[in-house]
């Protein structure tokens, strides 16, 4: 993660959810329906989303379920090796750790294990912030 000069928003409340993962499960895009989120405007840029975390399964990768994920979109699908991602194969959404190497793509873990290394496996974008809400 790196860190980035952000404009300074008026409305800290105005950021729309744009749905909960899991680790290899589609989008839960209708538990965002009309929510809002409470995230200081210095966090987030108006290009990001945000995802809440549905489950405890991306614990290996500091993530609870509960959590919120900021998310740079990356509409031309790249990344750097090793910058931790939610990708996606299909209708599947994967979180973990970019790797190109050697003509391979692959989503991997702390340890390297394989995530997921499948035709079609697209970053949607990098988790630049992880939230976690208290109370």
């Amino acid at each position: 993660m790196t860190k980035r000069r952000v404009q300074r928003r008026q409305n800290p409340s105005g950021f729309q959810l744009a749905g909960e993962i899991s680790q290899g499960l589609p989008i839960d895009e209708g538990a965002a329906v009309g929510e809002r989120l409470m995230i200081p405007a210095d966090f987030i840029e108006e290009t990001e989303v945000v995802f809440r975390a549905a489950r405890w399964d991306l614990e290996e990768f500091g993530v609870e379920c509960g959590d919120l994920l900021i998310v740079e979109q990356r509409p031309d699908g790249h990344a750097a090796s090793g910058e931790l991602v939610v990708a996606r194969v299909g209708d599947r959404v994967l979180v973990g750790h970019w790797w190109v190497k050697r003509g391979r793509r692959a989503v991997v873990g702390h340890s390297l294990s394989v995530v997921a290394e499948e035709r079609g496996l697209q970053v949607i974008g990098a988790i630049t912030a992880i939230v976690r809400m208290i109370g």
